[in-house]
Parts: structure tokens; sequence; C-alpha cells
């Protein structure tokens, strides 16, 4: 999902998750934005693509992130890219440490066996 702050520099501020895609028909202030006249954007996008692909479409930008998180600044936009998952809380951390360690009493139930028809077991 996109969020989009205001921001306070002057530049466009967009907000994307890691592994998504926007394009100007999931995020209109990507529409009719480019870089074609700003031969630095330019050559920070080319330099970026490993991290995020930020490419011209017909209809604006567009963008592909994948495991990269944080902020870049690259022509008019100010691009942060968020985790997908949500942060592991310290209550989620003892809860699996007690798992681990045997503390949390665990009850393990039988799984009857499924039918395999239809799949391919390589």
């Amino acid at each position: 999902m996109l969020k989009i702050p205001q921001s306070d520099i002057g530049l466009s501020s967009i907000v994307v998750k890691e592994w998504t895609a926007s394009d100007p028909a999931t995020c209109p202030l990507l529409k009719g934005t480019s870089l074609r006249d700003d031969l630095a954007a330019q050559r920070l996008a080319d330099s970026l693509r490993s991290r995020v692909d930020i490419r011209e479409g017909y209809g604006g930008l567009e963008l592909a992130t994948d495991f990269f998180r944080g902020h870049i600044d690259v022509g008019p936009l100010r691009i942060a890219i968020h985790p997908k998952l949500p942060a592991i809380t310290a209550h989620h951390t003892t809860t699996l440490c007690h798992m681990v360690c045997g503390m949390l009493e665990l009850s393990m139930k039988p799984v009857p066996p499924q039918p395999t028809m239809g799949c391919m077991i390589f």
C-alpha cells in the first residue's frame, strides 16, 4: 500500500514497502512525473537499479523495490522504502525463546496423512 506524506522541502514523498511495484495507476503522484530533463537524477536512478528500479513509463515513473529499505531522493521524488513484514517485538522474541528452550508447553497432535493426488513430488 502506498502512503504519500506531505514533504516540507519541495520533494514529493512516496512511502512504499519492499518487494512491491508502483506505477501511475497505483500512485497518482507518479503520473506525469519524469526524470527526462534531469541528467543527474537519471544517472542516480541507473546506479540504484540493483536496489530500487526507477523507470520512465508512458504515463509517468514506475518503481519496483526489492529487499532494500531506506530513503532515496531521486529527482523530484523522496522514496521511503519500509519493511514488508512488521517488526518483531520483544514479546515475539521472548515467546520464540521460550518455545526453543522448552519453557512453553506446546501440544503436538498427529496430522492424518493427506492424499497427494494431483501433486507432482520430485
